[in-house]
């Protein structure tokens, strides 16, 4: 679709408090800045500003995610003063979306660095749509990779991951092998009398005939009961799993031809289906 000026001009795009999908030209906020370069775009999103804090202040504006013909383009209200922000698909390495309550963000790591947009999930839809697409444009489905059944190590899905690997997968994906670390309680006492339930996080890994996957209940190293954060690259830029334990610690580790890399940290009892699951992950790739 071409851009064009969008039909809401007359509207101040800073009084919007949801997220928007941009599913044709005129779904542009007509207060916005684009490109005269951009020309055509397939989808996008309008993330709203933040709310404002106890001093008025707003952490980031009003922005506008877009999927042009080969990138992804960031445009932010002009009032921000932030410069357009182009990153070529070709150099996207991995795709974050944390989701955690109220707090979102979506994250997009490239040769370039982490660009970070943050939002507020009352309204994470047309998000999680945008997401969809830009993985059909990044992450097109492998032909060679075999329809044998999904072979699963680790532990069984608990209802929570179950329920985010389902909303993480596109309707054409398939799993091919998985590994399930389950969330963990830790009971311990706090000032000698009252016992407190602490938990280790939970963590997902799964090839597809499409991407690499990591789903996890980790948010900045500790476990949130309440959301979860997914991580995904093409399968095609993946180099190899393996599994790392010296001394008493494990982790799994994911590493892309760009040299980038996943550390899955896990307990060292899990070391065995974890080098299992790089085993197959290796085979399948």
């Amino acid at each position: 679709m071409a851009l064009r000026p969008g039909a809401l001009g007359s509207v101040d795009s800073r009084s919007y408090i949801f997220a928007l999908p941009i599913r044709s030209a005129n779904d542009l906020p007509g207060d916005f800045n684009f490109p005269d370069d951009l020309g055509e775009f397939s989808h996008g999103v309008f993330l709203p500003r933040a709310e404002p804090d106890w001093r008025g202040r707003r952490a980031y504006p009003p922005r506008v995610a877009l999927l042009s013909h080969d990138s992804l383009v960031i445009v932010a209200h002009p009032s921000s003063g932030e410069a357009t922000y182009a990153i070529p698909f070709r150099d996207l390495q991995f795709i974050e979306y944390g989701h955690f309550l109220l707090v979102g963000w979506i994250a997009f790591v490239s040769s370039e660095g982490r660009r970070e947009l943050p939002f507020n999930t009352r309204t994470s839809p047309p998000v999680e749509e945008f997401l969809s697409m830009l993985s059909k444009e990044c992450a097109p489905t492998v032909d060679s990779l075999g329809g044998s059944p999904c072979v699963s190590f680790g532990g069984a899905l608990d209802i929570k991951f179950q329920n985010a690997e389902l909303a993480a997968l596109d309707s054409d994906e398939r799993v091919l092998t998985r590994f399930f670390n389950p969330t963990r309680e830790k009971p311990r006492r706090a000032w000698g009398l009252f016992r407190v339930d602490s938990h280790e996080p939970g963590d997902y890994l799964a090839i597809t005939n499409r991407r690499l996957l990591w789903i996890t209940d980790r948010n900045r190293d500790s476990y949130a009961r309440y959301g979860s954060l997914v991580r995904w690259a093409a399968v095609r830029n993946v180099a190899d799993v393996s599994v790392d334990c010296p001394g008493q610690n494990c982790r799994v580790v994911c590493r892309f031809k760009s040299g980038a890399s996943w550390d899955v940290r896990l307990p060292l009892d899990q070391s065995d289906a974890a080098a299992a699951f790089a085993r197959q992950a290796s085979s399948v790739m």
